[in-house]
């Protein structure tokens, strides 16, 4: 099962227009190189399914992807997850512990964290589509 993620606008953001997509515009996020889906680009979105098993990984199992909406708050816990476990050794463990089932790489936990910080610092959510 296919898994887009895209960021937002949350309600508490000035730029919020209910009705409106909120899409957190592309320009706001570092040429990231994020596995892009048929209807993500791996700027402001990304392939979801990718790099699901690695947010799960990081919380513990607290938070998957695959939830049609993370709140503003739900995007701050993860990304404090991801920051806690951005040293390489700890994505061994992931490897170790989850068969790294998409092979992704570390950088790409790198770049994954970077895009979750430019969510948390523009008060966004994530839309999850599949």
């Amino acid at each position: 099962m296919g898994l887009d993620t895209f960021a937002a606008y949350g309600p508490a953001h000035a730029l919020y227009v209910d009705g409106s997509d909120n899409c957190i515009p592309d320009e706001l996020f570092p040429n990231n190189y994020l596995c892009g889906g048929g209807f993500s680009n791996g700027m402001n979105s990304f392939r979801g399914k990718v790099y699901n098993n690695w947010i799960e990984w990081c919380t513990n199992g607290q938070y998957t992807l695959y939830t049609e909406e993370l709140s503003e708050n739900q995007v701050k816990d993860i990304y404090e997850a991801l920051y806690r476990k951005q040293e390489e050794y700890d994505f061994k463990d992931f490897e170790e512990q989850t068969g790294n089932r998409w092979e992704i790489s570390y950088t790409e936990t790198q770049r994954i964290l970077k895009w979750f910080e430019v969510v948390v610092k523009n008060k966004g959510i994530v839309i999850n589509w599949w």
